[in-house]
Formats: structure tokens, C-alpha cells, sequence
């Protein structure tokens, strides 16, 4: 518990530092021309993520977005996705995670799973695709 405090405690420090992966605004801004639902799903408390998400994400593209603070029970288990997916009024769909729990969560959740990470990292069992950059998801997004 200690290191999870410390862990947020740099997050919030450091919040205008800690930029959005490359691609990740252009994909934002690509989903939300062809209105395709998306949303942030976090282990964050609110409070950092809507720091961090306001001081990286123009406003106009600002999906919604469940934090740690909307859950009961957060990754590994599927709750975050399920309350996601409900806000979107959505039944099935995708999930880029970068973490095993989040890659859990989301399978538990019944959505396929885009793993995003390092070339040498592994593709964990749950994840569906693997890949390293969001410019991956945003060449296929545009073929919608």
C-alpha cells in the first residue's frame, strides 16, 4: 500500500511531465471523426487521471473515462471495462491495455485485446493482438 501512495504521489508530481504515448492524439481525434465510441479506463485515483488527462488531451477530443474512485474492484477484474462499456452503451469491442491486469480486466470484460508495449516484451495469453505503437491502431481506425 506504501508503494502504491509513493507510486501516485510521482504520478501526480510529475502529471505535465508524463506525455501521451505518439499516436495516441491522433487516434483520439480519428475515433471521434467517425464517432466510434472510446473511453480511458484507469487504475488511477480520479483526481490524477483528470490531471493528467487535461493537461494532455485537447479538450475536444476528451473521451469519458472511469477511474479507480468509479469502481468497487479495479484491475484485474472486469468491473472498470463492464462500467466502461456501459457508458457507452456498447456490448462488445477492442481494449489497447499495457499492463497484465489491464489486459485481464478487459478480456474478463469479453473485449478483444490489443496488448501495446515493446518489441521484446512477450503477448501475454489473454491478449488477442500485440503490437508496439499507437500508429498500428490508427492505420487500421482509418480503414473504418
Amino acid at each position: 500500500e506504501q508503494l502504491q501512495e509513493r507510486y501516485f504521489e510521482i504520478i501526480e508530481e510529475n502529471h505535465n511531465e508524463m506525455k501521451a504515448r505518439s499516436g495516441v492524439i491522433e487516434t483520439f481525434n480519428e475515433l471521434t471523426l467517425k464517432k466510434i465510441p472510446f473511453a480511458i479506463i484507469t487504475s488511477s485515483p480520479k483526481h490524477i487521471a483528470k490531471k493528467w488527462i487535461c493537461s494532455n488531451i485537447p479538450r475536444e477530443l476528451i473521451p469519458p473515462y472511469i477511474t479507480a474512485d468509479d469502481v468497487k474492484a479495479g484491475k484485474p477484474s472486469p468491473e472498470p471495462f463492464l462500467l466502461g462499456m456501459r457508458l457507452l452503451g456498447v456490448t462488445e469491442g477492442y481494449a489497447v491495455e499495457d499492463s497484465e491486469n489491464g489486459v485481464n480486466s478487459a478480456f474478463n470484460a469479453g473485449l478483444k485485446v490489443i496488448q501495446i508495449g515493446e518489441m521484446e516484451e512477450k503477448k501475454l495469453e489473454n491478449s488477442w493482438k500485440k503490437i508496439c505503437t499507437f500508429q498500428e491502431i490508427l492505420e487500421v481506425v482509418r480503414e473504418f
